[in-house]
């Protein structure tokens, strides 16, 4: 009777347990797909994200969203309240421990997981922001380092959420990231390395985004074409253009260890680090595939699933065993 006993809350616990993270039943399936009518705020998805509990964060031109797996949690704006999300045009999300960091189009908002509740920081209250109207924000070190539209800079240090100056060095700066205490980021002249107090042009070109991997750096150039960069011969290890398909626009990265994927107008490209295009995704004349050839933001969660957000068809999501849904070229 004690081992029945004994048993039986073991596996209630164990039931508790599991109910409380993200459960992402959809997985044997070959895709599912997230609009307005399931509970999205908007359906042109411009940022996501994974938490440390496994949530997916999506942000859209009309609001921020919380999925578990099941629903999506809904997050609304009071703009110029320092105590709610900024805005509701999500221009970028980034994960830092226990807390949610959200760049919008009117100001930037730190969430934590642990309390609920909103921080704001505003140019109205604080002179180190020039424009409340961010462009990136990223998660990498000590601080976090935010870019605006208007090219300036600034960071946040994550304990005391105190604002300074990233005292970054050119003209129309853009996503700052740090690796090994350098960091990187763009200017009107090129891709910029900043070391201690000095700060150089590593590569001369008109480039969109960047983002940093070990010893690589991945960027996108304003002509449509994507370049990989070795940090520690300072050299172009490869490069890959898009010509054959006609006035494509690359709209962002996600970079993992040893991939990379491409969000596109024409679908979504995933590529090795050697270079190597291992899949494309885009849509075909099907009802239970990619609806949207224009892609804003994508990502990998934990279990190695795909994340697609479009910009007029909401979020489709693909398992890993799913991944020859789609097209190779080659």
């Amino acid at each position: 009777m004690r081992a029945t006993i004994l048993s039986f809350l073991f596996l209630l616990f164990s039931s508790q347990t599991v109910l409380a993270v993200p459960q992402f039943t959809d997985t044997a399936q070959i895709m599912r797909s997230y609009d307005y009518s399931a509970g999205l705020t908007q359906s042109s998805i411009t940022a996501l994200a994974q938490d440390q509990f496994g949530y997916i964060w999506v942000g859209t031109q009309a609001g921020l969203n919380r999925f578990d797996g099941h629903e999506f949690k809904q997050f609304q704006p009071k703009q110029q309240d320092k105590n709610s999300l900024s805005g509701g045009f999500i221009t970028d999300i980034c994960i830092s421990g226990q807390d949610v960091w959200v760049g919008t189009h009117t100001g930037l908002s730190r969430y934590n997981t642990q309390n609920g509740r909103f921080t704001s920081f505003l140019a109205n209250d604080y002179d180190e922001i020039s424009s409340d109207r961010v462009h990136d924000v990223t998660c990498q070190s000590t601080h976090i380092m935010v870019s605006t539209a208007n090219g300036e800079s600034y960071q946040i240090e994550q304990s005391s959420l105190e604002v300074t100056s990233s005292k970054l060095i050119g003209n129309f700066i853009r996503s700052p990231e740090t690796q090994n205490n350098n960091i990187y980021y763009l200017t009107d002249k090129g891709l910029m390395g900043k070391s201690g107090q000095q700060s150089l042009l590593l590569l001369e070109g008109e480039f969109k985004m960047l983002k940093v991997r070990e010893q690589r750096v991945i960027l996108l150039t304003k002509s449509e074409e994507m370049i990989v960069y070795d940090l520690l011969y300072k050299r172009i290890l490869w490069s890959k253009t898009f010509a054959e398909i006609t006035n494509i626009t690359l709209n962002n990265l996600y970079v993992s260890t040893n991939e990379i994927l491409l969000a596109t107008s024409n679908g979504v490209y995933l590529f090795h680090f050697d270079g190597r295009l291992i899949n494309h995704w885009y849509k075909r004349q099907q009802a239970n595939g990619l609806q949207d050839n224009n892609i804003l933001s994508v990502m990998r969660d934990k279990n190695k699933g795909l994340w697609i957000g479009t910009e007029t068809r909401g979020l489709h999501f693909f398992s890993q065993l799913s991944e020859s849904f789609g097209h190779v070229s080659t």
